[in-house]
């Protein structure tokens, strides 16, 4: 089989209707030289897949293409590709209990995993240690200079993102591996580890392939976590019972007590040592979770 002619009808207008949405559709005649051709020549020919842009109306985005053998002439066909800006109906979740259908629209023309990902957010509420302040960065301590004791803890905001996406496969022995990891490189204009993914699903899906058969792929879903603070190095405040001391090459641990001589918990000054009164508060950095580049993990 060969195409010999392919021509878009021109004067398909696109205009917004009464919600705001912007839709239109775009029309080709195909000439072929015989009347036994595959459907998939005709798209491949066209050059317009399911999900493209509209070459001139960006918000407008390509649904599923209608194609039909015209009955006066076997060997003509006509195509017919609707675009809209509305957005996209999600499709079941991953974590959802049903059993998910094969899908029987005439969406199999486009692989699963050439659809666009689909982006959710949501706020997280949770009550944080005051440790420094928050317009001049300075430690928050009582007068004598030592941490509140209970510590004083603040409501805090993180934002929660949640990415769905499909996969043609997926390697189960990394993706069960994504739990917890830190982006060690900026990901999405988001800055080097200020995301942590607190969750991520993947169940497998099937949906009637072209001819007949069933294709296969995987619905997927991550949940991350943006907090301004970096989520390493968390600094900890370096404090303890006991306290090191070192004379003349010889260490020895004494108990720290306080003026009663009852065991106490008080701040260090990095070296083991306890704090004095007036010197600054001393954290230590320790990296809490493992860090990946999220372009190979994720997408």
């Amino acid at each position: 089989m060969a195409i010999l002619k392919v021509a878009e009808r021109p004067g398909r207008a696109f205009g917004f209707d009464d919600k705001g949405i912007f839709s239109g559709s775009r029309k080709w005649r195909i000439l072929t030289d015989g009347m036994n051709d595959s459907p998939l020549d005709i798209f491949t020919a066209v050059g317009v897949n399911k999900y493209d842009q509209h070459p001139n109306y960006a918000q407008a985005i390509a649904r599923t293409p209608k194609l039909q053998q015209l009955e006066n002439d076997g060997v003509v066909w006509e195509l017919e590709v609707t675009y809209s800006s509305a957005p996209f109906d999600a499709s079941s979740q991953p974590d959802e209990e049903e059993q998910q259908e094969p899908s029987d629209s005439n969406n199999q023309l486009q692989a699963p995993e050439l659809r666009p990902a689909v982006w959710s957010f949501s706020r997280k509420e949770y009550m944080r240690p005051l440790e420094k302040d928050a317009i001049t960065d300075v430690d928050v301590v009582n007068s004598a200079g030592f941490p509140y004791d209970p510590p004083i803890e603040v409501p805090s905001s993180n934002m929660l993102i949640r990415v769905d996406f499909w996969l043609p496969n997926i390697d189960i022995s990394a993706f069960r591996l994504l739990w917890d990891r830190v982006n060690s490189d900026v990901w999405k204009n988001f800055p080097v580890r200020t995301l942590r993914i607190n969750d991520a699903n993947a169940k497998s899906q099937f949906d009637k392939a072209d001819g007949g058969g069933l294709l296969a792929y995987w619905n997927c879903s991550v949940e991350l976590e943006h907090s301004e603070k970096p989520w390493n190095p968390k600094k900890i405040l370096d404090q303890g019972s006991i306290e090191r001391i070192s004379q003349e090459g010889v260490v020895r641990y004494k108990q720290i007590t306080d003026d009663a001589g009852n065991p106490i918990v008080a701040p260090l000054n990095g070296s083991g040592r306890r704090l004095n009164p007036g010197e600054s508060l001393v954290y230590r950095d320790v990296n809490a979770y493992k860090e990946s580049a999220f372009a190979t993990v994720l997408f």
